[in-house]
């Protein structure tokens, strides 16, 4: 994926009302496609302001800088769509809740919200037996 301008504008102000008409890449494109929303007439129609609050250098560096850290993090959507295809979620609480109760069975005090948990986790699988 690839982050756009728009993107960098809205992490620098995420309240930011702006109209990007292409994809600019360089200061002359920025000034001419990205335009701020300041207002509306009458009509209801965009007033724009005739100033950008920031500068190229700021939002190709913050859209630098987004891009990076979405490169960066490339093996998270990965091991998650790998997570999601290979171990549901189900089976991952399952587990989990398994090996809790076994600690409890074998006398270890857990914490009174997990205990909670366990006892539904349970009621569930005693109302709803495997076949």
């Amino acid at each position: 994926m690839t982050i756009e301008i728009i993107n960098a504008i809205l992490a620098l102000d995420k309240d930011a009302q702006v109209v990007v008409r292409g994809t600019p890449s360089n200061e002359s494109e920025y000034k001419d496609q990205v335009k701020i929303v300041s207002g509306s007439d009458e009509n209801g129609s965009a007033i724009f302001s005739l100033v950008l609050p920031w500068t190229w250098e700021q939002v190709s560096a913050k859209q630098a800088e987004l891009q990076a850290e979405y490169d960066a993090t490339q093996y998270r959507r990965d091991r998650q769509a790998r997570y999601n295809a290979e171990l549901p979620m189900g089976d991952q609480f399952d587990a989990i809740l398994k090996g809790f109760n076994q600690l409890r069975f074998d006398g270890q005090n857990l914490p009174a919200d997990l205990d909670e948990v366990i006892g539904i986790w349970l009621g569930i699988k005693s109302a709803i037996p495997k076949e």
